[in-house]
């Protein structure tokens, strides 16, 4: 919910740091979920995010055809990193 008024909103921005400053000083990795946009992308790298899910990356799909979609760029990019540049791939099916 943070994530998503994160880019326009300075006090969800301000949540947002305060979530990955917490989570830095416990030693965790930081997930932001619903990165929808280049701008949000931005946003949470230069916070500290270390991952990100969301429709940027790509729509919701089944686990088979998640699979095949991270070996399948894992491969073209040789990193595994949600936070590599974006790309548009064709909506999937939600499941």
């Amino acid at each position: 919910t943070f994530v998503a008024g994160c880019e326009s909103n300075e006090d969800m921005m301000k949540i947002v740091n305060a979530g990955i400053g917490l989570a830095r000083a416990f030693k965790m990795k930081v997930v932001a979920q619903g990165v929808d946009s280049p701008h949000t992308l931005a946003k949470l790298r230069q916070a500290g995010c270390d991952i990100g899910q969301g429709s940027l990356f790509a729509s919701c799909m089944r686990s088979e055809r998640a699979e095949r979609w991270m070996t399948q760029r894992e491969s073209q990019t040789g990193v595994g990193s949600m936070f590599e540049q974006p790309r548009q791939l064709a909506p999937q099916a939600a499941h």
